[in-house]
């Protein structure tokens, strides 16, 4: 009996772990945007199912290109948790005026600072802006 609860746990978990994948999945860009002047590439390769791995790249003009690299910290499904609340605020953050790399960085900490800190997480970010 108990092997049986257990084969059980596991396939659900293993199940999940997968639909998490497929879900995080498509935080990332589906599509590069094209910007002139430079070729972008970029895969996702997560240590483990699913990170906190986390890039994103938003084109503002035909000329310019806002890109972000980052990590939330922890690994696995925690810290995948919080790479979609990371994309969405960055994203917020560009369409509040002129956005320059250090007025989004700004607006991200102020807004997920509380968040982060209570769940006792913390992120690395760099943001770019090529123009």
């Amino acid at each position: 009996m108990p092997s049986t609860w257990l084969a059980t746990h596991l396939t659900t978990l293993t199940h999940e772990m997968t639909m998490a994948k497929q879900a995080q999945a498509t935080f990332y860009p589906q599509q590069l945007p094209e910007v002139n002047g430079i070729a972008l590439f970029a895969e996702f390769r997560p240590a483990m199912q699913v990170s906190g791995d986390y890039y994103d790249f938003i084109s503002l003009s035909p000329h310019e290109l806002f890109f972000t690299v980052g990590d939330i910290s922890n690994k696995g499904l925690t810290a995948a948790f919080f790479t979609p609340l990371m994309r969405k605020v960055v994203r917020t953050a560009l369409k509040l005026g002129k956005p320059t790399p250090q007025s989004v960085l700004d607006y991200v900490n102020a807004d997920l600072h509380d968040e982060f800190s209570q769940a006792t997480m913390f992120a690395t970010a760099f943001i770019g802006l090529y123009a």
